[in-house]
């Protein structure tokens, strides 16, 4: 959809150290939680969360040269992607799937 309105991709270098490091500890917690669904219901909903927030961090950093006009494009894209993954999540939690 980028390329419709001539936006660049933000790259993924841009990704924070701290959001990296949390990802990369999430497979460790993942085993940890095996048997306890909430837990790990917890633990997708965080990994979605990074996973959707990285995107939102890296084109409001310094490094993205997109401008300003599809800087706001990529944002609001991705935030509503991220409400729609982690209420989506929430509710299939909620009723057991």
């Amino acid at each position: 959809m980028m390329k419709q309105y001539g936006c660049a991709a933000p790259s993924k270098k841009d990704e924070n150290d701290v959001i990296k490091q949390v990802r990369n500890g999430l497979p460790l917690m993942k085993m940890a939680a095996k048997k306890n669904d909430s837990m790990m219901n917890m633990i997708e909903v965080i990994e979605l969360f990074l996973k959707d927030v990285s995107g939102l961090l890296t084109v409001l950093s310094s490094g993205y040269d997109g401008g300003d006009y599809c800087a706001g494009l990529i944002f609001g894209m991705n935030g509503a992607d991220m409400l729609i993954n982690i209420s989506q999540k929430a509710v299939a939690a909620s009723v057991g799937k």
